[in-house]
């Protein structure tokens, strides 16, 4: 097993997967533009991180590495999505558009969530390597999924909560999650944290990053680990990523190995959601002890993941490991006002400023426009001309930035909440120090970095 000093010396770079629902086509133009420019991902010195849509990205490099070849079967395979078999378009229709059939039915609390059979079909087709066999995780790996049954603060029985999907009143909520540190705590009558109900998300990490991440303190870690060690655990790390709320059901904490449970396929029913399950018990259907998957007890007090919305980059305690490590990020843009609205009625956390502290720890981002994202996920533009406009961002980002222009780096996230909060940096020096001792460096130049450039591609 490779000690954490060895994956420092190692492995130079890191490329995040930023989910963006369908839009993520667009990371895989950034994914090419940059192997053709940084040769640390030949040489095959990258680590891979993904959340949502983008664990599907971060997976298939986990087990191809990125070089030519596997940037183009990736984007050969990618062009084969149906997109329109996702569960319609996202809930953050573009202004001034229709609201669409998923928008109406969640205003009246009805279920929008789906089981994903034909996401899973294609993953399980797709994520294979050279030769076509199922793929197993070969080079490092994080995917990160929300704990569910620990941000779920959906009240009053109702199919998707008790709270208003608009300005939810916070005297409603049961739970308090700080946005920084994503630890979820009991709120007490006054309004006050109470005691710590357990950490809001969970990376799944191939072996070697999971043993490193062990030798941390477990309580200064922003999530729980899972190891990721079999092409079985890749995919079902991804599906528990992709299941995201509005879009399919969430997917139960099980044992992968455990072939008559896994291959039940009911991990990942509409009974793995506890109020969804009680609902369905009131109605005579399975529950408890007789649920159909023996994990799947529908009463809450099972694990289960609902997507990857916690954390879009994790790359915090990921330098905590290898502190000289340079972080690209594919970005996405911030959710606005209804999707933020929505987490925070029913899991009390608000995604854009999370996404915030996230982006404190890149130092590139190729971060698409606004126009851009929604133009890829109302399916507007080819796949083809997504993929030019991030190969396109990506060579820019590379060359203001060795010229010193440093346009893609993340803005000084500290300018941000400056009248909200005192200080967003992390000031705890568990969280600013590195496990060897060594400081943190955020938003370095390429130059800086000692990375080695192509001449030749």
């Amino acid at each position: 097993m490779i000690s954490a000093e060895e994956l420092e010396a190692k492995y130079k770079v890191a490329l995040n997967f930023s989910g963006k629902a369908t839009a993520v086509v667009w990371d895989l133009g950034v994914a090419q533009a940059l192997e053709g420019q940084i040769k640390e991902f030949s040489d095959n010195r990258a680590i891979f991180t993904g959340n949502s849509s983008g664990s599907f990205m971060a997976a298939f490099f986990s087990c191809n590495g990125l070089n030519q070849e596997s940037a183009a079967r990736a984007i050969s395979a990618f062009k084969l999505l149906d997109r329109t078999q996702i569960p319609e378009k996202p809930l953050w229709h573009p202004p001034g558009a229709p609201l669409q059939t998923k928008a109406k039915k969640f205003t009246v609390g009805l279920r929008v969530e789906t089981t994903a059979d034909y996401l899973k079909g294609f993953i399980q087709d797709k994520l294979r390597d050279q030769g076509g066999m199922e793929c197993q995780p070969r080079h490092p790996l994080i995917i990160v999924s929300a704990n569910g049954h620990v941000l779920d603060d959906r009240r009053k029985g109702k199919l998707m909560g008790g709270a208003p999907m608009i300005n939810p009143d916070p005297n409603t909520s049961t739970k308090i999650v700080d946005d920084e540190t994503l630890a979820v705590f009991k709120k007490n009558a006054d309004g006050s944290r109470g005691d710590l109900i357990g950490k809001a998300c969970t990376y799944f990490l191939t072996s070697e990053l999971y043993h490193a991440y062990k030798t941390l303190p477990e309580a200064s870690l922003k999530c729980d680990l899972r190891e990721v060690a079999t092409g079985r655990d890749l995919l079902y790390a991804v599906l528990t990523s992709v299941s995201e709320p509005t879009f399919y059901y969430p997917v139960a904490d099980i044992d992968t190995g455990n072939s008559e449970i896994y291959d039940s396929d009911c991990w990942r029913s509409e009974f793995t959601d506890p109020y969804w399950a009680k609902l369905a018990a009131d109605r005579g259907k399975p529950f408890g002890d007789n649920a159909p998957c023996p994990k799947v007890k529908g009463d809450g007090t099972y694990r289960y993941y609902f997507g990857g919305f916690p954390m879009t980059a994790p790359f915090h305690d990921l330098k905590r490991i290898i502190p000289g490590l340079y972080a690209f990020s594919t970005g996405r843009t911030e959710l606005g006002k209804t999707v933020n609205d929505v987490l925070a009625a029913y899991f009390n956390i608000q995604s854009d400023k999370a996404y915030l502290y996230n982006r404190y720890w890149v130092d590139l981002e190729t971060q698409p426009t606004a126009q851009q994202v929604a133009d890829m996920n109302n399916y507007d533009v080819t796949a083809d001309v997504i993929i030019g406009q991030a190969i396109e961002k990506a060579k820019s980002c590379v060359s203001a930035d060795l010229t010193s222009q440093g346009s893609c780096r993340p803005p000084n996230v500290l300018d941000r909440y400056q009248n909200e909060v005192s200080v967003l940096a992390p000031t705890n020096p568990r969280d600013t120090v590195s496990r060897s001792g060594k400081p943190m460096v955020q938003s370095r130049s390429l130059k800086d970095a000692g990375l080695t450039l192509h001449t030749g591609h």
